[in-house]
């Protein structure tokens, strides 16, 4: 077996701010909470990561806990981040240990287990959104071929959707959103019966029996419990509430537009026990309300009373350098007939000098194509990309195909 060694990659460079980033990056993490809201290529991920490392940088011993953490919505995401800060940091002689750059669900996971390791009970385990639907497809598979407990299955819904997976995602995003809201299966039933919503009710003899498949996998005696993602924030939020928890200086959450009511329980509960809040995003541009984000709460953010007030300061980053005149002005249109959660100064960024004129080098006229098939929107999306790489000289890199979903 042949190993070969490379040399380190380089450090990246710390970027340029604007005096607006500026000021963000460099605040303390003391005092009042800090609400960073902008438009798309305003720089507000460069300002959440940037806002993390000034802090993490101060952090000198490698053995004991991080007290400042930086969260992404999702894995892709924190792992990009991760890795961009691992590289700076030691760029700065600063890289003592992992990055603290986790998702919400990662993160108040950590929660969970450290508290259970000061309490000397079983470390818990975090069931997957795989295992999670492993599991409700098992469940369900039982009902269509008529094991397990009788369940009130209203008139409207055939039977056959059972097998379907769009059904399980449905189940499983109720789910999430019960745990969220502390909703148990007695307490889904009461609801459904109450409302005249007979899903709910077939729901809720669902939802105890997934209750009690997870729970069986925490019977041997040298398994601690198994949490899946909505019920673990509410978990670390009463780890937090109870006072057991790590005492954390910040927490900076990139992308807050993306948060739930879960985890803005948690960093209420961190607030009140004293760790600075820095939550940055856009609520123009929420992309998971299907699975529980509510963009309100960036609004809220300002607010003194109600839930996810946190009484932060607000601060509207006033550039964005993506784009060009012809976009941003695509955008005010849109966006202007949407209700804004806030004042929306944000919407009014204006776009930078330097990419005004990469515009007025480079513009490009925007196309609309009607295909027939999909195999001739591939090859239609494959000729621009070809065109522009080899006629324009773009780079691979510098290009992008968005997709409605995953799947696509």
């Amino acid at each position: 077996m042949r190993i070969q060694l490379r040399a380190a990659r380089p450090a990246e460079r710390a970027p340029s701010l604007d005096p607006a980033q500026y000021q963000v990056v460099h605040r303390p993490a003391r005092g009042a909470n800090l609400l960073v809201v902008g438009s798309p290529g305003s720089g507000k991920t460069t300002v959440a990561l940037e806002a993390y490392l000034q802090r993490a940088a101060t952090e000198a011993d490698a053995a004991s806990e991080p007290r400042h953490y930086l969260l992404a919505p999702s894995r892709l995401h924190a792992g990009r981040l991760r890795a961009t800060a691992a590289s700076r940091l030691i760029g700065v002689g600063a890289a003592r240990r992992s990055p603290a750059v986790l998702t919400p669900a990662a993160f108040a996971f950590a929660l969970v287990r450290r508290d259970a390791v000061v309490r000397r009970l079983p470390p818990p385990t975090l069931i997957t959104g795989a295992q999670q639907d492993r599991i409700l497809a098992e469940l369900l598979e039982g009902h269509a071929l008529g094991i397990g407990a009788t369940i009130e299955w209203p008139e409207d819904l055939p039977r056959e959707v059972l097998g379907i997976p769009a059904f399980r995602d449905e189940l499983r995003n109720l789910f999430m959103r019960a745990d969220e809201f502390g909703i148990g299966a007695g307490e889904l039933d009461r609801l459904g019966r109450e409302l005249g919503r007979a899903e709910w009710v077939m729901a809720a003899h669902l939802l105890e029996e997934y209750r009690d498949v997870v729970a069986l996998g925490d019977l041997p005696g040298d398994r601690g419990e198994r949490f899946d993602v909505a019920r673990v924030l509410s978990e670390a939020a009463q780890v937090i509430e109870s006072g057991t928890g790590p005492p954390l200086a910040s927490v900076v959450v990139d992308d807050y537009q993306e948060a739930s009511a879960a985890l803005v329980r948690l960093l209420t509960a961190l607030s009140e026990r004293g760790t600075h809040l820095t939550l940055i995003g856009d609520p123009d541009v929420a992309v998971q309300t299907f699975r529980g984000a509510r963009p309100e709460f960036v609004g809220r953010a300002s607010a003194d009373t109600g839930m996810g007030a946190f009484s932060a300061e607000r601060v509207a980053l006033p550039r964005v350098y993506r784009g060009n005149v012809q976009v941003r002005r695509i955008v005010g249109t849109v966006v202007g007939k949407v209700p804004s959660a806030g004042p929306g100064t944000h919407r009014t960024a204006e776009l930078a000098p330097e990419s005004v004129a990469v515009e007025r080098a480079q513009r490009e006229p925007v196309v609309a194509m009607e295909l027939a098939s999909p195999a001739a929107e591939s090859a239609a999306i494959a000729h621009e990309l070809r065109r522009n790489h080899l006629h324009a000289g773009l780079a691979w890199d510098q290009m992008a195909v968005v997709v409605r979903s995953s799947r696509a």
